[in-house]
């Protein structure tokens, strides 16, 4: 094989890399996440971010795309920052307090104190919404209620409630972070809405 031949070989796996990890991104959106096993705080602490890129959510209709990045920084005490940068909208939230709750009938999850949502556009971020979880997570719910007859609070008035919940979950073997949504086909099993990724 020439020199030319195999470096231009190494070209195309390199792009082809490129474009295979882009598209496995966004196949870890397509379909159901797990549940992890376990879950400790100092799994979550650190930053974690979502690259809104003109996005417009299904979920919502009526709203303007958004474009910006969200991020978070979850401390090991117990409290966070959070931070939204845009062309259009800067916010920099004061220190506020989180929490995991590694029981709950539908999967571990974070409770974010006064966490600002930015999925559904800048002009609904002062609310009112009606947010639930990710329709894997409410159906985990439904059968443990069915199970144990006990009711938890899932669905959060927004922000009226003071507080979102944010759901550790394992995405092709990636620990996100994925947000809620305003309801659901049972059908659809997909994740909805972009989730936070740790970027350190």
């Amino acid at each position: 094989m020439k020199w030319s031949s195999f470096w231009g070989t190494i070209v195309v796996l390199i792009a082809a890399l490129g474009l295979l990890s882009g598209c496995l991104d966004d196949i870890r959106y397509k379909g159901p996440c797990q549940v992890p096993p376990t879950i400790e705080e100092s799994d979550l602490t650190g930053k974690w971010t979502i690259e809104y890129s003109n996005y417009w959510s299904t979920d919502f209709y009526g709203t303007t795309p958004i474009t910006g990045i969200d991020t978070l920084t979850l401390q090991a005490d117990g409290t966070y920052k959070q931070m939204f940068r845009s062309e259009d909208y800067n916010y920099d939230s004061p220190i506020n307090d989180w929490e995991l709750i590694s029981e709950s009938g539908e999967g571990s999850k974070l409770v974010m104190y006064n966490l600002r949502y930015f999925a559904y556009g800048l002009e609904h971020i002062d609310g009112p919404l009606g947010l639930d979880p990710q329709m894997p997570d409410a159906l985990r719910y439904q059968k443990f209620r069915t199970e144990t007859g006990i009711k938890n609070d899932i669905a959060v008035d927004y922000p009226d409630d003071e507080y979102v919940f944010l759901y550790p979950r394992r995405c092709l073997g990636k620990l996100v972070l994925l947000q809620m949504t305003s309801g659901g086909d049972p059908d659809e099993l997909a994740v909805h809405n972009p989730a936070f990724t740790k970027t350190k």
